[in-house]
């Protein structure tokens, strides 16, 4: 009987490699971008009524003549009212118009602002009572102030007369608007 022998050919690969130095590019500073102090920032007031605010930097006085209204600030006279962490910015009494600043200083502003995106006070008042029972407890106390000086004069207005919604002011808000009722 004949036999076969079958062999198996190793191969065996050489791979050469060069050692290559990989080059890091420099890392670049992110430049935020700079404002002039003077530069002037769209704000707009979320405080119903008359709002009268005094510049800290500047001295410079910026009126609203109501809720909504748009009046330009210096930048500057913004930056202090943050860095003293004001009520008119955190309550807030003012809001921010200009995007870059608020994407700036996201840090600080960024959760109110996401806050306030989605309120609209005046059709609060429209709400069923328990889903504005929640919003007013959810509210800032900027706004929340707001909500109070809107009631007193919604019901002088003799527009509000709800008296499930003007006990829940009286309640969370510590006012006593049930009392102007005639």
């Amino acid at each position: 009987m004949a036999t076969t022998k079958k062999s198996a050919v190793e191969t065996e690969e050489i791979i050469e490699t060069e050692a290559v130095e990989e080059i890091k590019p420099a890392p670049k500073k992110i430049n935020k971008p700079k404002h002039d102090p003077s530069e002037l920032v769209l704000c707009r007031s979320v405080r119903f009524g008359g709002l009268r605010l005094i510049g800290p930097k500047t001295r410079m006085p910026y009126e609203w003549a109501n809720e909504g209204d748009v009046r330009e600030v210096e930048y500057q006279d913004l930056v202090s009212w943050r860095a003293l962490r004001s009520r008119y910015l955190f309550e807030p009494m003012i809001i921010i118009e200009d995007e870059d600043i608020v994407e700036e200083w996201k840090a600080d502003l960024g959760e109110l602002y996401a806050e306030l995106q989605d309120i609209d006070i005046k059709a609060m008042f429209k709400l069923p009572h328990r889903q504005f029972v929640a919003q007013l407890k959810k509210l800032p106390a900027g706004l929340k102030t707001t909500v109070q000086n809107m009631a007193y004069t919604m019901i002088q207005d003799r527009t509000l007369y709800d008296l499930r919604i003007i006990d829940a002011i009286d309640e969370i808000l510590g006012t006593e608007l049930k009392m102007m009722i005639n």
